[in-house]
């Protein structure tokens, strides 16, 4: 698949350490490919500079991936 990709996807967290400790997870999308994605921020009710928290989600938690614009290929 090489189309871009705009919205929320609900998905499943399959790897939840960030290398970069970045907050970010991946996650398996069955609308959107048949293997994981590659890591992406989960959806978060508030948060930027200076606020919010962090709460990362258990493996095999639902979830939603918020994507503005991204190629898979």
């Amino acid at each position: 698949m090489s189309e871009a990709l705009y919205g929320k996807y609900r998905g499943e967290v399959v790897l939840e350490v960030d290398p970069m400790e970045q907050g970010r997870v991946v996650a398996l999308v069955p609308v959107v490919a048949d293997q994981p994605l590659s890591w992406a921020l989960p959806c978060s009710p508030h948060a930027g500079d200076g606020v919010g928290f962090l709460m990362l989600p258990p493996i095999g938690a639902n979830e939603r991936k918020s994507q503005s614009k991204r190629r898979i290929a």
